[in-house]
C-alpha cells in the first residue's frame, strides 16, 4: 500500500514548481515516519495505516518526527487509512481515508 501511495504523492508533486521534496524519515531506534513532504521550508508527515480503523499510536512516528524537528515548520500532518471518515487524531494531525486522496 506504501507503495501506492508514494506513486500517487510522486505525481501529485513532480510537475510543481518548486518541487517538493518526498521522503522517508527513520531513526537509530526504530520511530519512522512513511513519508516527509518538505516544501517552502515546511515539513508534512504522511504515516499510511492499512488498518480500517485509526487510534492514538497511529502517531508514535509522528510525534517522534515533531519532537526530531524543533526548529522547522509542521503545519499539519496526515494519517493514511482504509476507514472512511475524516478524524482528528490531535489538533494538528488529521486521519484521511485513503479513497478521499486518490
Amino acid at each position: 500500500m506504501e507503495a501506492h501511495v508514494f506513486t500517487e504523492l510522486y505525481k501529485e508533486i513532480k510537475d510543481m514548481v518548486p518541487r517538493p521534496s518526498l521522503y522517508y524519515w527513520r531513526t537509530n531506534n526504530g520511530a519512522e515516519v512513511d513519508f516527509v513532504i518538505e516544501y517552502d521550508k515546511r515539513l508534512y508527515p504522511v504515516e499510511v495505516k492499512s488498518s480500517v480503523q485509526v487510534k492514538s499510536s497511529s502517531i508514535r512516528g509522528i510525534k517522534s518526527f515533531s519532537e526530531a524537528q524543533k526548529n522547522i515548520s509542521i503545519p499539519f500532518s496526515i494519517v493514511l487509512y482504509r476507514g472512511e471518515e475524516v478524524v482528528y487524531l490531535n489538533e494538528s494531525t488529521l486521519a484521511v481515508p485513503l479513497g478521499f486522496l486518490f
